[in-house]
């Protein structure tokens, strides 16, 4: 008798660090946190010259990726790792990292002279010291 109760007592025991795993739907995404401690106070809101969150969710994972780490985010996010900020791209996106967007129906350009890979000529209101905007065939990248 000893015996039996010595076992379900550590059966008890044994299931008691046992947890059933999380519903996939109600797992929370690593890069849900990130967003929401830095970025959905300008992203969740109104605000001037700052793009909504629903517009994030409309880009690739790559092209958050790259806004954070070489373009118009680069300051805002540059004390977040390289890990959270693959995060929070790819949970704005609910795309990994490098995954296309053919075939997903998101429109897309069929032109060749846009690239996605070109660095953008400024990261200001305009290209000079005069805040101009004109651009001229060279640095539109348009063919002529």
């Amino acid at each position: 008798m000893k015996k039996l109760n010595l076992m379900v007592l550590l059966a008890a025991l044994g299931l008691a660090g046992c947890e059933q795993p999380a519903d996939p739907a109600q797992q929370v995404h690593a890069g849900q946190a990130v967003y929401e401690e830095n970025c959905a106070h300008c992203h969740a809101e109104r605000m001037a010259r700052t793009p909504h969150a629903a517009l994030l969710r409309q880009m690739t994972a790559d092209n958050i990726y790259r806004a954070l780490t070489e373009g118009m985010m680069q300051e805002q996010s540059s004390h977040l790792s390289t890990k959270d900020k693959e995060a929070v791209s790819e949970y704005l996106s609910g795309m990994k990292i490098g995954e296309t967007t053919e075939g997903a129906g998101i429109p897309q350009c069929k032109e060749t002279f846009f690239s996605s890979a070109r660095k953008p000529v400024s990261k200001d209101w305009g290209i000079n010291a005069e805040r101009t905007r004109y651009q001229d065939g060279p640095l539109n990248g348009f063919p002529d």
